[in-house]
């Protein structure tokens, strides 16, 4: 009794278009993995330059620190987003780039990172983000979104040189 073996042309065709769809489902996905990041509405953190974003910039440090290292304790991509971009926006505020921020608040967030503490805070924190105008929801137009983010980036870097 013989298994069933396509012919060999039969078989070819087969692999060709198994590969085409493959290369098709990739092409598709491909900017799906490029960019998953999630674009929220930002709070206006102007007047958190100095002190208080320091303040607040360890506060957020402390958050994304029990985030990554506490079990049990998540939130959205979009929560998420809203931290980071914060954050970010905090650093910049504060003039502090990524290495100092990583010494200075980062690992001194990590050395004294208290899950019991800590992973209550994070809601704290997003509370208080939102509180000054952000969102926890992603914003209907995510394309618009990214390249207003790209904008604003843009213009923030020309305006420190």
């Amino acid at each position: 009794m013989a298994i069933f073996a396509p012919r060999p042309r039969l078989r070819g065709l087969l692999m060709r278009n198994l590969f085409a769809a493959a290369a098709l489902c990739l092409a598709f996905a491909g900017p799906a993995f490029a960019d998953d990041k999630v674009y929220v509405q930002l709070p206006d953190l102007s007047d958190y330059w100095k002190p208080g974003g320091m303040d607040l910039l360890y506060q957020l440090a402390r958050a994304q620190t029990a985030i990554t290292n506490c079990p049990g304790v998540s939130v959205t991509a979009a929560e998420a987003s809203l931290l980071s971009d914060s954050a970010d926006i905090l650093m910049h505020l504060q003039d502090i780039d990524t290495a100092a921020y990583e010494a200075e608040y980062a690992e001194v967030a990590l050395a004294q990172l208290d899950c019991s503490v800590d992973g209550p805070d994070v809601r704290d924190a997003i509370d208080e983000l939102v509180g000054l105008g952000g969102s926890r929801e992603a914003l209907p137009d995510q394309a618009q979104a990214a390249k207003d983010y790209q904008a604003m980036l843009a213009e923030r870097d020309a305006a420190a040189n």
